[in-house]
């Protein structure tokens, strides 16, 4: 009888030791990069001088504008170590990951390198 209530006692401890990562099921992460010389459709409104949370507030408006419902946004600044130098295909360096409600939308937005992304991982 204590070995089967030990045995019970343990499995909840480990199930219940993990960090929960809750998500809606119709939200989906996505991360994609800044071009280089500005040429994203944004450039004009996130300016890479401001700040990053400055940044992420001016990215999410600008989705939000376009009919994006946007949850959350997180800029990764110099993500990418090494990158290349000819405009409009290479990544200028910073990384900008979004949380919003799925909308088939994002695709003809024309992002670099864009790509889901794990919830968990970065928000």
């Amino acid at each position: 009888m204590r070995l089967i209530l030990f045995f019970a006692l343990g499995l909840f401890i480990t199930g219940c030791g993990g960090e929960d990562c809750d998500q809606l099921i119709d939200t989906g992460c996505y991360s994609f990069d800044i071009r280089q010389c500005q040429t994203d459709a944004f450039a004009n409104v996130v300016s890479e001088n401001d700040n990053v949370v400055k940044r992420e507030e001016d990215l999410k408006q600008w989705m939000e504008n376009q009919g994006l419902f946007i949850e959350d946004v997180k800029l990764v600044t110099n993500f990418h170590e090494v990158v290349c130098e000819a405009c409009h295909v290479c990544p200028q360096g910073d990384r900008y990951y979004i949380k919003l409600m799925f909308q088939p939308a994002l695709d003809s937005l024309d992002l670099l390198n864009l790509e889901e992304a794990d919830c968990c991982d970065h928000f």
